[in-house]
């Protein structure tokens, strides 16, 4: 049941609009923490007496520590069972595990491509940078020693 739920995960925290990766090879800890729909003690947040298996697979799912604070102490209200049944069921409808998402869902393809563009003009202004900036040093050294890379303007850097 664990490697289920953590499969259906899709490695993101299950809120909806929390994108806080919960694990990564480099890590030497998980960030995941399973969380209870409804709680597994009296006084808990959405405790239910008469819910068979508190520790069942349909009851619980796996947030990353600030969403597991805010719908355990912070905001319970605001997260009722059907509030956070709802969550869970669309979060693993689009993980790759499933077999039908996220390809074929729109939101996360459209997240996904706009974090790839926001990368790639990135590294395109980082290129732009660096290459401005290496300008700038040969052009400065150059004009201070009348050489380009230790040569006299116009000849061969390296004897060539």
């Amino acid at each position: 049941m664990l490697k289920r739920l953590c499969l259906l995960s899709g490695n993101v925290c299950a809120l909806p609009a929390c994108e806080q990766v919960l694990a990564k090879s480099e890590w030497d800890f998980i960030l995941g923490r399973i969380a209870h729909i409804r709680a597994q003690s009296p006084g808990g947040p959405r405790y239910d007496p008469t819910y068979p298996d508190v520790d069942h697979f349909d009851n619980l799912m796996i947030l990353c520590p600030n969403c597991h604070t805010l719908i355990d102490s912070v905001e319970p209200d605001a997260w009722p069972v059907d509030r956070l049944e709802t969550a869970k069921a669309e979060h693993e409808r689009r993980t790759p595990a499933t077999g039908v998402g996220p390809f074929t869902d729109e939101v996360w393809l459209h997240r996904t491509i706009g974090q790839l563009i926001v990368t790639a003009e990135a590294s395109a202004a980082f290129a732009t940078v660096l290459a401005d900036a290496r300008q700038a040093t040969a052009t400065s050294s150059s004009t201070r020693a009348g050489t380009l890379g230790g040569a006299p303007l116009g000849g061969a850097p390296f004897g060539g």
